[in-house]
């Protein structure tokens, strides 16, 4: 198995947040990535207050060339049925943007190519230990050691097995996520709290190519809805991880199967 040696590795999609790629030139930076930045995400919302820190990693024009949603006003209903406005234009910071999060990891690891970070997709770390040189990580077919490295899988938690760590639930939430194309939008999101959990829609521009080979945008609204069919999928992955939890205290798989 070939062995690499790097200054700083990070891995997972939560690179992005890091900033991490910056100053690659001043140092030798390898992003892996598990995945291909292929499949489509939930949307999020940027606030506006992210302007700076998008100028600050050098990647501000290309964000403003992408076209991704203004979030001009945040509409939520909570503790009422009385709907509560918040616009962008009150604010000093002015309006945020409603996010593709796949286009827009793509743009962000597009940036930190050009920055002279080392970019390998499909390539999923299977261990990492401590040795004399640092961090020794195992992927399929080599192993890379770096003196530093950062840890950015987000929720992902089977890596945090090789340093002892244990998985432990405070809840048994789950989430289902629908989208609609060419669906008419306002450039607002929208929050709303309900028995069965709580939802939220926003608009999502998503750019393709119409007949011409011009690139043209159309609208999809992403809402997580709480159909029938939603809260039984939603009850069955709560049980998924309750048994899960169950598991890994050591419970009996016959209690397990009374409990169906």
């Amino acid at each position: 198995m070939s062995r690499q040696l790097a200054e700083t590795i990070t891995f997972g999609g939560d690179h992005i947040r890091t900033g991490v790629g910056n100053d690659a030139p001043a140092r030798s930076v390898l992003l892996l990535e598990a995945g291909r930045h292929d499949r489509p995400k939930p949307g999020e919302v940027l606030p506006a207050v992210a302007n700076g820190l998008l100028r600050q990693l050098g990647v501000w024009t290309p964000f403003a060339e992408a076209g991704f949603v203004e979030n001009r006003a945040l509409v939520s209903v909570w503790a009422n049925e009385v709907p509560s406005e918040r616009h962008g234009m009150f604010s000093a910071q002015g309006a945020g943007w409603q996010l593709d999060r796949t286009r827009f990891d793509r743009l962000m690891v597009q940036a930190a190519k050009a920055a002279g970070v080392d970019t390998r997709f499909g390539s999923a770390v299977g261990s990492a230990v401590r040795d004399d040189q640092g961090w020794l990580l195992k992927l399929a077919d080599e192993a890379i050691v770096a003196r530093a490295v950062v840890w950015a899988t987000g929720r992902s938690w089977r890596l945090a097995r090789c340093f002892g760590a244990k998985l432990t639930m405070h809840g048994h939430l789950a989430a289902y996520t629908r989208f609609f194309d060419r669906a008419p939008g306002d450039c607002s999101m929208v929050v709303e709290a309900r028995p069965e959990g709580w939802w939220y829609s926003a608009d999502l521009r998503v750019p393709h190519r119409s007949g011409s080979g011009q690139r043209t945008a159309q609208s999809r609204t992403l809402v997580p809805r709480f159909s029938r069919n939603a809260v039984h999928r939603a009850a069955r992955a709560a049980q998924r991880n309750r048994d899960r939890q169950h598991d890994q205290g050591g419970g009996n798989r016959n209690d397990r199967s009374r409990r169906r």
